[in-house]
């Protein structure tokens, strides 16, 4: 059983699955916390839980302004305001995998997430219990 299993059996969702007198194995644990962790962190929100549109929907969506799937820089800038020049470019050196000038949602879920998980860390790198309960 993987980690994640581990921590979905002994979770508020094993205890809304035992309410409704639904067993999940673990392989059906995997395989519904893939289809519902659609912000990619590893972790399943409420939101993503009961299907509703997470925060980085949001976001991507509110920049994504001519709705082609992808954020470009221009957009962003136009966004976050109070971003540099430089602080975009590096922002889309590091997170711009594809190399083609724009994020795709995945890009910017990874960015977005690791500004999170940095922020959510202590100083010593591990997570702070705040981390463990999205």
């Amino acid at each position: 059983m993987s980690e994640r299993a581990k921590y979905f059996s002994n979770s508020v969702f094993d205890i809304v699955f035992r309410i409704f007198d639904r067993k999940m194995t673990a392989e059906e644990l995997e395989i519904m916390f893939a289809e519902k962790d659609r912000d990619h962190d590893g972790f399943l929100s409420f939101e993503e839980f009961v299907g509703l549109e997470t925060k980085i929907e949001k976001a991507f969506k509110a920049m994504d302004r001519d709705g082609d799937g992808f954020i470009t820089k221009s957009e962003f800038k136009k966004i976050c305001r109070n971003l540099t020049t430089e602080q975009v470019e590096a922002a889309f050196a590091k997170f711009d995998k594809a190399g083609n000038g724009k994020l795709n949602y995945l890009e910017f879920c990874g960015m977005m997430n690791a500004r999170k998980h940095s922020a959510s860390s202590s100083p010593n790198g591990s997570a702070t219990p705040e981390m463990a309960h999205k």
